[in-house]
């Protein structure tokens, strides 16, 4: 045919790979160019003959060090838009940003005392702010909150069973921390009577399909997921965003945010909430993926709440735009 369309995953599956390397292409247009670094994009990189490439991203920055190979497989960038000049333009709605900064003092305190470095550290870091008790009671109360006022939104939590989670680094072990999982988030909105359903990699992409639509038609006021929502996913009736914890990925953070922006009949705005520890390490990550907004001119407001739930202060920071 004159158009091939094909995830890396379909390629690399049997010979296709091998078939589709016979061929030359005139443009190979790849879509998420971000994953290009790893070893499967690079097989097919390779192995794809085409004269011109084009390569689409929303979050081209890596902190892994790897944001050259798109270059170097690419050349330079021929096009860039922000997301101001997009809302202006009337493709996005303007997101609002809330940073809320839990002030759990033992869930601080585990961290201050922890006697591991680097990656363990911050491994340690993302396990005892699931396990935070308070942050998980805000984060439900968050939610009534939003329903209340008829907005639906996407909770993100990295942790989708007891023993294992994923992060930026690959798969590790959560042991006894007793972190709150997806299907505890799920559960607990229920028993609010906030109606949600939980996103699991089981589902096939048609019953992921109707839980979308329901939300769109009222039949749902949320949807909980892992790192499998971070792309790929268009439910243009969302309008807020829920992280429960900061990510050192400047790749997740953007690319949750964006699932909110889509435009939608009656929407304005959508409203992005970040759930912190007020421990260094979350604050950081929670900075470092605010740089590129905090360029275009948006701005953040912070919210400070204390051990027994209450709002203690509020800070906002203003930007010249």
């Amino acid at each position: 045919k004159d158009i091939v369309i094909a995830t890396s995953q379909s390629l690399l599956a049997g010979n296709k790979l091998t078939l589709v390397g016979e061929e030359r292409f005139g443009l190979c247009i790849v879509d998420e160019i971000h994953h290009y670094s790893s070893e499967q994009f690079k097989r097919v990189a390779g192995a794809v003959r085409a004269a011109y490439r084009l390569g689409l991203s929303a979050t081209l920055k890596r902190t892994d060090g790897l944001s050259p190979i798109f270059y170097a497989l690419l050349g330079d960038v021929r096009y860039r838009i922000g997301i101001k000049e997009l809302v202006k333009k009337g493709l996005l709605v303007e997101p609002i940003f809330y940073s809320i900064i839990i002030e759990d003092e033992e869930a601080c305190n585990k961290i201050r005392n922890c006697p591991y470095k680097l990656l363990e550290f911050s491994r340690y870091v993302k396990k005892v702010s699931g396990s935070s008790e308070l942050k998980f009671r805000y984060i439900l109360g968050l939610c009534q909150s939003l329903q209340s006022k008829g907005r639906k939104f996407m909770l993100y939590t990295d942790f989708v069973n007891k023993n294992k989670a994923i992060d930026e680094d690959g798969e590790f072990s959560i042991n006894d921390l007793g972190v709150f999982t997806r299907d505890e988030y799920v559960k607990g909105l229920l028993e609010l009577k906030i109606k949600t359903i939980g996103i699991s990699s089981e589902m096939s992409g048609i019953q992921r399909q109707i839980i979308f639509n329901k939300l769109g038609n009222n039949e749902l006021d949320g949807i909980v997921f892992g790192s499998l929502g971070n792309e790929g996913i268009n439910i243009p009736s969302v309008d807020a965003i829920i992280m429960c914890n900061a990510t050192a990925s400047t790749i997740r953070f953007p690319q949750r945010c964006g699932r909110a922006m889509r435009l939608y009949k009656n929407k304005t705005n959508c409203y992005i909430y970040e759930i912190l520890l007020n421990t260094p390490k979350e604050l950081k990550w929670s900075q470092d993926n605010f740089l590129e907004y905090d360029e275009q001119g948006f701005k953040k407001e912070k919210i400070y709440v204390n051990n027994d739930g209450y709002l203690i202060k509020k800070e906002i920071k203003l930007q010249q735009t």
